[in-house]
């Protein structure tokens, strides 16, 4: 069996999709299955083959705040990934990958052109989605005119709503309970617990774990606010953020990327409503901070993590030493945060690990 991975494009250091994406090359290479990626050259997707797929060039919007995207049609017209001259390209550099690798499944995680591919090859298609991406009917459907140009193209059936648009899947996959990602249950919606391997955390460290790639500060004051929050602290703290490169000033330990093995041994996890990071801090069992911005995809996160008690909420436009500081001694001291986490914790893992997805072939 082969398998083609078609996940969403992003920077290697800290996108979600490429970090399910290497999740999934693992589980299928220790089961015997043949995978392959679509993805640009410099993802970082190792131990498997590599199809190239163009980049995203910069939004029509770059000057509006994030806060103000808060539909997910919104986010694919911000960031060009539902215009036709994108998915034109996209979906030509998927046919060619198609054709060399001739793909028993598709597995689309979070690219409109693996839906468009497969239903035109009739190659099944496997989608992992958010909840957000089927919360409610779009009031504004203009990003849909270059998904329906493109699905003309293809002599695919076009849309009204961007729901329509993941009925061409042939399953549909998300990882939570529906209390952190809330949509109706439907036959086509599978739910998973884990998007990685399984992680043993039996340790009681009291490390601090900071992930905010996606918060939009220059790394100088990214730094200089990790510095003035926890320089001196009588416990080690290890940050990663977009610019930061590899350091040490005391106490706090700065990375170039981010690696959930280092989540292990952490007490609190401080990160931007990333879902890998959410969904594998969960399951370790480690209360969380969350930087929201307000734009769809993080506070969907946040706000999913924050109704179920498992974790303090910053808002990014209040982030300061101060808020940073208050809401970590919050979710240390407060009980409430652990229990909960705990809590949810054997909820994600009742749900299943991704062999599960192996059920569905």
């Amino acid at each position: 069996m082969k398998v083609l991975i078609v996940p969403k494009y992003g920077r290697k250091e800290d996108n979600a999709a490429y970090f399910l994406a290497q999740s999934l090359v693992n589980m299928y290479q220790n089961n015997w299955i043949v995978s392959a990626i679509c993805a640009p050259t410099d993802c970082g997707i190792r131990n498997t083959t590599l199809f190239p797929a163009p980049i995203v060039k910069k939004g029509f919007f770059d000057a509006s705040p994030k806060e103000s995207i808060k539909r997910y049609g919104e986010y694919l017209w911000e960031h060009k990934l539902s215009s036709s001259t994108y998915l034109e390209e996209d979906t030509s550099a998927l046919l060619k990958a198609v054709t060399s690798f001739q793909p028993n499944f598709i597995l689309d995680l979070g690219r409109l052109s693996a839906i468009i591919v497969g239903r035109a090859n009739k190659i099944p298609v496997f989608s992992f989605i958010s909840g957000v991406m089927l919360k409610e009917k779009e009031e504004d459907t203009s990003f849909l005119k270059g998904i329906n140009e493109t699905l003309y193209k293809y002599h695919v059936e076009q849309i009204l709503h961007l729901k329509d648009f993941y009925n061409y899947s042939h399953k549909i996959f998300m990882f939570g309970p529906i209390l952190t990602n809330p949509v109706s249950d439907e036959e086509k919606i599978i739910r998973l617990g884990s998007m990685g391997r399984n992680l043993q955390d039996f340790s009681f460290g009291d490390k601090v774990s900071i992930y905010l790639g996606d918060v939009n500060w220059k790394p100088t004051k990214m730094k200089a606010l990790i510095e003035d929050t926890f320089l001196g602290a009588p416990y080690p703290i290890e940050a990663y953020f977009n610019g930061s490169v590899l350091g040490k000033a005391q106490n706090i330990n700065f990375y170039p990327s981010f690696d959930e093995e280092r989540l292990i041994g952490s007490r609190v996890v401080i990160h931007d409503g990333n879902e890998y990071i959410f969904n594998r801090s969960v399951l370790l069992n480690k209360p969380q901070v969350i930087v929201d911005d307000g734009s769809c995809l993080r506070h969907w996160v946040a706000s999913g993590a924050n109704r179920n008690g498992l974790c303090v909420v910053i808002p990014e436009k209040e982030l300061s030493v101060q808020t940073l500081y208050e809401a970590y001694r919050r979710v240390l001291d407060d009980s409430y945060y652990q229990e909960h986490t705990q809590e949810f914790s054997s909820q994600f893992k009742k749900l299943g690990e991704l062999t599960k997805l192996l059920d569905y072939y």
